[in-house]
């Protein structure tokens, strides 16, 4: 009996053998569909930038007007009335009242009138005379 075990245990492990060998087989003579491309996922919407609240506390600030610069304008202005056209040949400055005057006129009668032309804007406390005289100017 021992015998009839050992043939048919023989027998047995040669069937198991027999069938892994063929199932190995038929797995390599196919090859595996390629893997799928993964969709890819939406991206999740950015957060929108919330305006800050207004503070009930902050004060309204609107755009003043710099006074230097329209003391400035208007110095200009009375260059160009007094002058004329030689007025564009002279920068105004002006700060905290004080009107410095840049630039070139053609003789010194000149600059006198556009030092007396400054000095007569209001608000005007007084003027710096930087004009160089360049004749033809």
């Amino acid at each position: 009996m021992k015998r009839d075990n050992e043939r048919h245990g023989g027998k047995l492990i040669l069937v198991i053998s027999a069938a892994g060998a063929l199932a190995l087989a038929a797995c390599g003579e196919s090859s595996p569909p390629p893997p799928k491309p993964l969709a890819a996922a939406p991206a999740p919407a950015a957060p929108q930038a919330q305006p800050a609240p207004a503070s009930a506390t902050a004060p309204i600030q609107a755009d003043k007007p710099d006074p230097d610069k329209a003391l400035a304008a208007k110095v200009q202005d009375a260059l160009r009335g007094t002058l004329g056209s030689l007025a564009d040949g002279i920068d105004v400055t002006a700060s905290g009242g004080t009107v410095t005057l840049w630039g070139t006129v053609p003789e010194a009668g000149k600059r006198h009138q556009a030092v007396r032309a400054a000095t007569g804007v209001g608000g005007v406390k007084s003027v710096k005379d930087n004009m160089a005289i360049v004749a033809g100017s």
